[in-house]
């Protein structure tokens, strides 16, 4: 379709919306992997988000 030609009102179907489609929800195996992530972030950060060491715990 051209879209400097003139549009005629009975010409529906190049116009129809597809339906949205709905969000999927995330895989448990997802979830699962990043609540490992997030546990391994905690483990190495303090709640600034610096680095600490393995060792002693403190910021490096």
């Amino acid at each position: 379709m051209n879209p400097c030609e003139p549009h005629d009102p009975d010409d529906t179907d190049v116009y129809e919306l597809a339906a949205p489609v709905p969000p999927s929800a995330p895989s448990p195996a997802l979830m699962a992997r990043a609540e490992r992530g997030w546990a391994a972030f905690l483990d190495r950060c303090d709640e600034d988000g610096h680095r600490r060491s393995a060792e002693t715990g403190d910021e490096t």
